[in-house]
This record gives C-alpha cells, sequence and structure tokens, in this order.
C-alpha cells in the first residue's frame, strides 16, 4: 500500500480543505454532488447551527475514506480487520468504502503520484450521493405520503424507545428508484458528539471531577480524548459520524457501481407492511427467533460488540439467512471508526473481550446546539 507519510500528508491537507470551510460559520459552501439535505424552517436556526448539517456528513465520508487510505496491505493478517470482517471478503469491503468515499474502484493508492493527485483535489462526493435526500432535526417530509412516500415508520423521530429516547436516526429506500430518505432526528445532536469533540475536545468536556490543577492539561470526561478511550474498540466511539455513516450504507443507490454488488448482497429490507421487501441493501443483523425463546447473542446489529460477533458466528437472520459480516452495516462503521481512532491516538485498540467492555460506563453528553430548539 501507500507509504504512511504519504497517506497521512494526504489526509492532512484534506482536514485542512474542511476546517478552512468550517471557520467561515456564515458563508455558504457547496461540494461537488453533495447530497440534499435540509431542517425544519420553524424555530429559524442560526448560521452556526446550520454548519452541523454539511459537517456531519462530511465527517461520515472522513471516516470511509480514512478506511481507504489506511487499507491493511494483508487483511489476513491484520487483526482488527480480521475482527470485522473475513479477509476474503476484502475486495468488496473495499469497494463499499470506495464508494462512499469517493475514490474510483480501480484506483492504485500504491502509486504515490496518483496520492498526490487525489490530494490535490477538491473535497467532492461519488455523484451518486445526489440520490441522497437528508433532513436534520425530524422525520423526513418526503415520508409522507401526500408527498409520495411510503409513510413514516412507527419507529419515528417522534416515538421513545425502550431507553426513553427517540430514534437517532433512520433511513428508508423507495421502491423503484435511488432515492434514499434519511432523517435525522433531533436526539442525535445531545447525544452523540461530534467526531472532532472526541479527538479534541472543547471546554465543556473538561471534567470538574478530575485533577485540574494543571491548566494547560486539562482532564477531560471518559470518552473524550484519546487518553480517555479506553484500551478496547468501545461504544466510546461512537459519534454523529458513526451513525450518519451508518445511515449513508443502508442507502443502496450509493453503490449500484460496487462490482458484484447484487451478487454479493442478498439481504433485503421490508419496503412497507404491504409491498414485500426490497432486495440487496446492507442491514443490521435481527436475529431468527425460534418459538419466542430469546435468540443467543448477537442479539442484534448494533455496535463493535455484535458485529465482531457476527463476524465469528455467522447467524441466522430473521430471513433465514446465514449473515456474513459484509451483509452488516455497522461491521464497517466499527472497521472505519477503530481505525480512524487507531491512527489519530497513534495507538491500536483491542478487540473487547466482553460486552461490557465494548459497553463501558455512559460518556457524558454533548453540549447540544440545537437545545433552544
Amino acid at each position: 500500500m501507500a507509504t504512511f507519510a504519504a497517506v497521512e500528508l494526504m489526509l492532512s491537507l484534506l482536514f485542512s480543505f474542511f476546517l478552512q470551510w468550517n471557520t467561515a460559520w456564515s458563508q455558504a459552501v457547496y461540494w461537488p454532488n453533495q447530497p440534499i439535505y435540509g431542517a425544519p424552517a420553524n424555530p429559524p436556526l442560526t448560521d452556526y447551527q446550520k454548519t452541523f448539517f454539511p459537517r456531519v456528513i462530511m465527517d461520515a465520508v472522513s471516516l470511509a475514506r480514512h478506511a481507504v487510505l489506511h487499507w491493511p496491505c494483508d487483511p489476513a493478517n491484520d487483526d482488527l480487520f480480521k475482527r470485522y470482517f473475513d479477509p476474503t471478503d476484502a475486495v468488496f469491503a473495499n469497494n463499499i468504502f470506495r464508494a462512499v468515499a469517493n475514490v474510483p474502484f480501480d484506483l492504485d493508492l500504491n502509486d504515490n503520484d496518483v496520492l498526490a493527485k487525489l490530494t490535490s483535489d477538491p473535497f467532492s462526493y461519488n455523484p451518486r450521493f445526489k440520490n441522497l435526500n437528508i433532513q436534520f432535526l425530524e422525520d423526513n417530509p418526503r415520508l409522507k405520503p401526500e408527498n409520495g412516500g411510503p409513510g413514516i415508520p412507527t419507529e419515528n423521530c417522534q416515538v421513545l424507545t425502550a431507553e426513553g429516547r427517540t430514534q437517532i436516526g433512520y433511513t428508508r429506500n423507495i421502491k423503484d428508484s435511488d432515492l434514499a430518505l434519511i432523517s435525522i432526528c433531533k436526539e442525535f445532536f445531545s447525544y452523540l458528539p461530534m467526531l472532532d469533540d472526541v479527538i479534541n475536545p472543547p471546554r465543556w468536556a473538561i471534567d470538574p471531577n478530575k485533577d485540574q490543577s494543571d491548566p494547560k492539561n486539562p482532564q477531560y470526561y471518559d470518552g473524550y480524548h484519546c487518553d480517555n478511550l479506553g484500551d478496547t474498540d468501545s461504544a466510546w466511539m461512537r459519534t454523529t459520524a458513526w451513525v450518519m455513516l451508518h445511515e449513508c450504507l443502508h442507502a443502496v443507490g450509493l453503490f449500484r457501481d460496487v462490482p458484484n454488488y447484487d451478487a454479493t448482497i442478498p439481504t433485503g429490507w421490508e419496503y412497507n407492511h404491504f409491498e414485500g421487501t426490497l432486495p440487496h441493501i446492507l442491514t443490521d443483523f435481527w436475529p431468527l427467533e425460534y418459538g419466542g425463546i430469546t435468540p443467543k447473542p448477537p442479539l442484534n446489529g448494533y455496535g463493535g460488540w455484535n458485529a465482531m460477533l457476527i463476524n465469528q458466528l455467522h447467524p441466522i437472520n430473521a430471513d433465514s439467512i446465514k449473515f456474513k459480516a459484509i451483509y452488516n452495516v455497522d461491521n464497517y462503521v466499527a472497521y472505519a471508526s477503530s481505525s480512524y481512532f487507531s491512527t489519530k491516538c497513534n495507538r491500536e485498540f483491542r478487540a473487547p473481550s466482553e460486552e461490557q467492555d465494548w459497553g463501558k460506563s455512559p460518556r457524558h453528553l454533548p453540549q447540544d446546539p440545537f437545545s433552544s430548539q
């Protein structure tokens, strides 16, 4: 693969583009092929609040791009890759990340000249991102039947889950089209920190219960800053970028160009209660239940712990399909996030040894930029 120094140079330049944009809060910037996104018109949002929407989409793409640029030379001998994928599926998994990251499938990243060219190009989205319609802070209005949609699902941005909060986000692919409607609920920003808030914590992440005697070395809440992420992959790696990448991976229209996609992905998704299932969609694992008996782990496809078990066990899902890691969305997201934090923190994170190892203690909630809405 490309040299580590070359990859790091490329990433630093790419993120410099982002940072230059991010400081110009009131300046409207359009990135080529960016998805359509919006938010409720009332109450009106400030220019500062509006910047969070393109920023979190870019963060999700950045996770995928990082995974591509730090791809292991030999996946069969890479502990992180084997944690979440079967090495025989490495080419397919790499192509999924390339589709999200807008890196051509046939581009040779061993060539430093190619890397230099890729570095010099401005940030842009895969043209198929234009098939995404993302609504922030509420259910996507295009889901409503009067707007031609299949209807807002029962589990939506208004209904409380068993944990006492609403959904964070969800995606619905539209039948007979490449359009995907993504809803990012208001809980999203109050429950999960932004990607950069974990690596470079803001002042609100300083823990008053820790030793703050050195003002030049503030101590942050667990789950913020590389020093407080533990030694294993964990829920402390979950960010807004994690969830946004998760939802994008459900959008089947993004992957029409991936070689052998339909032949590789047998899993589908219920369109609505009356019109059957849409085929060939990266899904979230749900187990097959026998006579109401609680199934053995993994209990679902969410999070790194369950993703790791799916890769190890190939469990049977609710459609009686022997489930592979490449079918499950969070296998991609857990891999990309661990790879990202390993690079940023300059250390490898081990596999969680038990579910509690993944879960950790609840992280201090982030400062919600939309709390007044």
